[in-house]
């Protein structure tokens, strides 16, 4: 959640809390229990930047992961319609696993090029551009 406050508004009464708030994010300067905690938290932050770039980089990994879990389903399904000798027309099964027929005609190419290789190594090969 972002919150936005105006601190250059005009010249009024303002609570205790926002005014120690204020103090701190302009002078990093801490006045009372509120800005205490607040200035603990930005130091624990800061102190664990090697903590956040570990979940940065394992944030990424998991997202790659989450692609290379889609793109190997869509090669499975399209193993499996050459597996069956389907009768659907390849348009349609392009449709349907939601690619392009030229991109659809590039994973069963390397399905037919390399039998061996299992549905990631075929959907990392894969032209999915």
């Amino acid at each position: 959640m972002k919150i936005a406050v105006n601190t250059k508004g005009p010249k009024g009464e303002i609570g205790p809390e926002l005014k120690e708030v204020i103090l701190y994010l302009y002078h990093e300067e801490v006045t009372g229990s509120y800005s205490e905690e607040l200035d603990e938290a930005v130091k624990e932050l800061k102190s664990s930047e090697k903590e956040g770039q570990r979940h940065m980089l394992l944030s990424i990994y998991l997202e790659e992961q989450k692609v290379v879990g889609k793109y190997s389903g869509i090669v499975e399904q399209i193993r499996g319609w050459y597996d069956r000798k389907s009768k659907v027309p390849m348009k349609d099964a392009a449709e349907f696993v939601d690619i392009t027929v030229p991109q659809f005609e590039g994973v069963l190419a390397l399905i037919k090029e390399h039998p061996d290789w299992d549905d990631e190594e075929i959907a990392d090969k894969a032209n999915w551009r």
